[in-house]
C-alpha cells in the first residue's frame, strides 16, 4: 500500500475495531407518466401510495447513473393488495421486475446501463390498498442504517469512544469523528456488534475531511476476522486513486493504487460505496462506478470497519468524519412476504402443499416438503404434569427483552448455561404456518441447515387458534428424532423429544407455566439453549424446563400443534425475531 507495509503488531495496537417473479399482466408494460414523484436513494421515510380500481398503477422516477447497483422495494400495507413491480431505464427498456421477498416485492440488485432518469411502476396484480416504495443502494434489505444520532434502534450500531496512541475516534455531533495521529498508519473504528458477519453486502457512507492534510486515504475494512488479523482494505486517496488490499500478516494487492477519473482527490466530502457479490467487489465514488476487483476465495465473510490512513513520513494529523453509514444485504426470497395474502406458507399440510393455493399466480410450485424424521403428525401431547416440578425455579433472565442476541447470550454464558464464543448464523424476521388438521405440522427454516449447539430465540404468537393449540419450533430434527419447544393457547408450555418411532422421551416436560401469556394473539418470547445433550428452555425470561435429549445436529422449523378436540379449527402460528446463535 504505497510502501505502507504495516505489521500485524502495529495493527494490534490500533482501535479494538447477505422464486419466481410475478408474471406481468397484459405483457410488456409501457412506461406511464410519473405520478408519485421522485424516489430518493436511502430516504429516511419510504413514499406511500394507494392502488385502486380507478388507479391500478402508479409510477415514480429516480436519478440513475451507469453501472450503479440499485434495488426498489415495495411493501403492501393493506392485506388485500398484491402488488407487482417493474423498473425501466432512461431509454424505456425493462431493467428489472419485482420478485417476492420477506419484506415485500423487490426488484433487487439491478445494474443501470446508462445515465438518466429511471422509472419504477407499481401495479395491483390483485386487490387494492396502500403500499410503500423505497429506493435502496445495492441489495433489497436494509441491514443497518446509522446516522450516528445516538437513537436506540436495531438499525443503528453501538460505538464506543476510543483514545489510542495512533488513532482516536468518538461519536460527536451526529458523526463519527476519527483522528489518525501517526505517520504510515491505518486507523480504523468498528462497531461493538461483534456477532455480525457479512458475506454479500453493499456498504455506503459519507466522508468529510477536515482542513488540508498533506495526504489522506479513507474507506472501509471488511471481512475482518475476530482477531482483526485478516481483512480487506478498500480506500480512496487524495492522489485521486483507489486500491483494494488483503491483509494477512502482510499486504497483498488485489487492486493496486489506480488513478480514476471518477475519484476526485481534492473533494473533501465524498460519498463512497462498495457492492460485494461473491468474490466480485464493485466500487463507487459519489454514486459513480469506479471499477471492479475480484477477491480470492478466503476470507469469505467477516465484520466491517471505517478507516482513515496516513502517508509515509506524514507529520500532520489526519482528522475525518463519517456519517450516514448504510449496509444492505440480499433480500430473503419466499417464506413470509407481506405482499401476499395471509395463509401462504410451506409445510407438510395438504391444505397448502399442492401448488394450487395463493402462490399459484406467481408461477411457483408449492412442493410438499417431507418431514426429515418420522415425527408423528397426530400423536397427542402427554398429560399435563402435576407432580414433577421444573428442574429449577426462580431463575430469571434480566436481558430477555433485549433485541440484541449478544446481550442475551452473554447473560446465558455468565449463568453457565451456554459456552463462550459463537455468533448469529441464522436470522429470520418473520415466518408463519397455517393449518386446520389435528396434530403436529412443521414449516422449515434455515434452508436445510443443521445446527448442533446453539441458542434458538423466537417470539411465538397464535393469531387464530382453538383451545389447547400450540405455536413454537422444532430443532435438532434429523433421521433419529426431533426436539420441540412450544407455547400453548391455554397457558401451558412443552419441551420434548420424539424419537424416530414417535415415542416421547421421559425427560420431556409439559405443564402449565405462570410465565406464559395465554390466549389468542398473545406473544411469548422463547429461548432454547441446546449444548451437548442438555436442552434448556426459557419463556418470557423464566426458566421453564431442562432435560437430557439427543445431541445430534439437525434442522430448525416452525412448529404448529392443533388440538385433536378442535376438529378443523384454523390455527395460525407466527414466529417473529427468529435467530440462532451457534457455538
Amino acid at each position: 500500500m504505497k510502501n505502507r507495509w504495516i505489521t500485524a503488531g502495529l495493527m494490534a495496537g490500533l482501535a479494538a475495531l447477505l422464486v419466481g417473479g410475478i408474471a406481468l399482466p397484459g405483457g410488456v408494460w409501457a412506461a406511464p407518466p410519473a405520478q408519485g414523484g421522485p424516489l430518493v436513494l436511502f430516504a429516511e421515510t419510504p413514499i406511500s401510495g394507494t392502488l385502486s380500481a380507478a388507479a391500478p398503477e402508479q409510477s415514480y422516477t429516480f436519478a440513475c447513473n451507469q453501472d450503479q447497483v440499485l434495488s426498489v422495494l415495495v411493501t403492501a400495507e393493506s392485506d388485500g393488495l398484491t402488488p407487482a413491480l417493474m423498473v425501466l431505464d432512461a431509454g424505456g427498456s425493462l431493467l428489472a421486475e419485482g420478485k417476492p421477498y420477506t419484506h415485500g416485492i423487490a426488484a433487487e440488485a439491478f445494474i443501470v446501463p446508462r445515465d438518466g432518469t429511471c422509472t419504477a411502476t407499481v401495479r395491483a396484480a390483485s386487490g387494492a390498498g396502500s403500499y410503500t416504495i423505497r429506493l435502496l443502494g445495492g441489495y433489497a434489505q436494509i441491514d443497518h442504517w446509522d446516522p450516528f444520532d445516538g437513537v436506540a434502534d436495531p438499525l443503528r450500531f453501538t460505538w464506543i469512544n476510543y483514545d489510542g496512541d495512533a488513532v482516536d475516534y468518538a461519536v460527536q455531533n451526529n458523526r463519527l469523528w476519527m483522528q489518525v495521529t501517526r505517520e504510515n498508519m491505518v486507523g480504523y473504528a468498528d462497531p461493538e456488534e461483534v456477532d455480525f458477519a457479512w458475506s454479500d453486502f453493499y456498504i455506503q457512507t459519507d466522508v468529510v475531511i477536515e482542513g488540508s492534510p498533506s495526504y489522506y486515504e479513507y474507506g472501509f475494512l471488511f471481512h475482518l476476522d475476530q482477531s482483526d488479523d485478516v481483512f480487506y482494505a478498500l480506500t480512496f486517496s487524495s492522489d485521486g486513486d483507489w486500491s483494494l488490499y488483503l491483509f494477512d500478516e502482510e499486504w497483498q494487492a488485489i487492486q493496486d493504487y489506480t488513478v480514476s477519473p471518477v475519484v476526485n482527490g481534492a473533494e473533501k466530502a465524498p460519498t463512497i460505496g462498495m457492492y460485494l457479490n461473491g468474490n466480485v467487489a464493485r466500487v463507487y465514488f459519489d454514486h459513480r462506478f469506479v471499477g471492479e476487483a475480484r477477491l480470492p476465495a478466503s476470507p469469505s465473510e467477516g465484520r466491517i470497519a471505517l478507516t482513515g490512513v496516513t502517508g509515509v513520513g506524514q507529520t500532520d494529523i489526519l482528522t475525518l468524519y463519517f456519517d450516514n453509514l448504510v449496509i444492505t444485504t440480499p433480500g430473503k426470497p419466499g417464506s413470509a412476504i407481506s405482499a401476499l395474502p395471509f395463509g401462504v406458507g410451506q409445510g407438510n399440510d395438504a391444505n397448502d402443499s399442492n401448488g394450487e393455493g395463493p402462490l399459484a399466480f406467481l408461477g411457483a410450485t408449492n412442493t410438499p416438503v417431507a418431514p426429515p424424521t418420522a415425527a408423528p403428525t397426530v400423536t397427542p401431547l402427554p398429560p399435563l404434569a402435576t407432580a414433577t416440578p421444573p428442574p429449577s425455579t426462580g431463575q430469571t433472565l434480566t436481558n430477555w427483552e433485549s433485541g440484541q442476541p449478544r446481550d442475551i447470550v452473554r447473560e446465558l454464558q455468565t449463568l453457565g448455561i451456554a459456552p463462550s464464543g459463537g455468533s448469529v448464523t441464522l436470522n429470520v424476521p418473520t415466518s408463519f404456518g397455517s393449518t386446520s388438521a389435528a396434530g403436529w405440522h412443521y414449516y422449515p427454516l434455515g434452508r436445510g441447515r443443521a445446527f448442533a449447539d446453539f441458542v434458538l430465540a423466537f417470539d411465538a404468537r397464535l393469531l387464530d387458534t382453538g383451545a389447547g393449540s400450540g405455536c413454537g419450533a422444532q430443532f435438532r430434527s434429523n433421521t433419529q428424532g426431533v426436539a420441540v419447544g412450544v407455547i400453548f393457547e391455554d397457558g401451558a408450555a412443552f419441551l420434548g423429544y420424539y424419537d424416530s418411532n414417535g415415542d416421547l422421551s421421559d425427560n420431556s416436560f409439559y405443564n402449565a407455566f405462570s410465565a406464559v401469556r395465554p390466549g389468542e394473539g398473545a406473544s411469548n418470547r422463547v429461548f432454547v439453549v441446546a449444548v451437548g445433550g442438555q436442552v434448556t428452555m426459557y419463556v418470557n425470561g423464566q426458566l421453564f424446563a431442562s432435560g437430557a435429549f439427543s445431541s445430534r445436529a439437525g434442522e430448525v422449523a416452525l412448529e404448529v400443534y392443533v388440538n385433536d378436540n378442535n376438529g378443523t379449527q384454523d390455527t395460525y402460528c407466527q414466529l417473529d425475531n427468529i435467530w440462532v446463535w451457534e457455538f
